[in-house]
């Protein structure tokens, strides 16, 4: 805030990829996010960071404000918000449960980071007697040179070489973390 008021500016963040991430303690007034701030850091994070990691960020910035505030005796000097830099956001997905519904000019691994949450399991595929595949996190690759994995469709689901990878909107990603048979994997890219 202010540049995001809202009920879900990491999932936008996230979406977006961007590098800057907040945390601020305001007034309540009768407008969503609109009271005065009595606490506000901006602060530089990898583009990479999904929704969850920048909200528990936020989190802990937030209980170190709070400790600030006690530790002073809720001694503050309010400010009120520029008005320019307002933007509302919403979430900006609901968890699906096709990944081919997703539109095809929409940003791949920004909607992977932006619903990363692993009890809901985003961009759930049903496949092979009825068993989910959950998509967790991917990698953008470039398939051009493996013939078998230029020809695969969009939004399918190929394994190769022990690895599975999916593409979106002619480009190829390798899935890097997901849930398959009720179990966790996550790929090492440093191996």
């Amino acid at each position: 805030m202010p540049k995001l008021r809202g009920g879900y500016p990491t999932y936008v963040e996230a979406y977006q990829e961007s590098t800057t991430s907040g945390t601020t303690i305001h007034l309540m007034e009768e407008k969503w996010d609109n009271g005065a701030v009595v606490l506000q850091e901006e602060y530089n994070v990898e583009a990479s960071l999904n929704n969850n990691d920048r909200y528990k960020l936020s989190t802990l910035n937030a209980a170190n404000f709070l400790n600030e505030l006690h530790s002073n005796n809720f001694k503050f000097s309010p400010f009120e918000q520029k008005k320019e830099l307002i933007t509302y956001c919403h979430k900006i997905i609901k968890c699906k449960r096709e990944i081919k519904t997703m539109p095809s000019n929409e940003n791949f691994e920004g909607f992977v980071k932006a619903n990363y949450v692993k009890h809901l399991f985003p961009f759930s595929h049903l496949i092979k007697q009825f068993k989910l595949f959950s998509i967790l996190s991917v990698r953008k690759i470039n398939m051009l040179d493996t013939p078998k994995l230029k020809r695969i469709s969009n939004h399918k689901i190929l394994k190769h070489n022990n690895k599975y990878f999916i593409k979106h909107n002619n480009k190829s990603f390798e899935i890097t973390e997901y849930v398959w048979k009720g179990k966790h994997y996550k790929i090492d890219l440093y191996k």
